[in-house]
């Protein structure tokens, strides 16, 4: 099972690395933004004291990981498209491969 999960993880998402890397470092960067701004909004209300808190530097930490996960899938992408542009394959070579070799089958029968 987790092969399969592994194998269908593989084909859609090795073509296209930004959309994984992308995703997760925008979602990360959302949350630490939307919390610190909430931190932002209970300090001016007087809610909370952040001199001990650890939760503004999670906050910070979570944007600064959300901007690395955006621009390693940025450069994953610009990699593998430069991949299958010099060498003039495509991801799905090996299923053309088959099909000619199935049709090949076929032709000697």
């Amino acid at each position: 099972m987790v092969d399969m999960i592994g194998i269908w993880f593989w084909r859609k998402y090795a073509s296209r690395p930004l959309h994984i890397f992308g995703g997760g470092g925008f979602i990360m960067g959302w949350i630490g933004t939307l919390l610190l701004f909430v931190l932002f909004i209970m300090r001016v209300m007087g809610k909370i004291s952040l001199v001990n808190s650890i939760w503004p530097l999670i906050a910070i930490f979570l944007i600064l990981v959300g901007i690395q996960l955006f621009v390693s899938g940025l450069l994953a992408d610009i990699l593998v498209k430069n991949h299958f542009g010099i060498s003039k394959k495509t991801y799905y070579e090996i299923e053309k491969q088959r099909k000619a070799a199935l049709k090949q089958e076929t032709y000697q029968q």
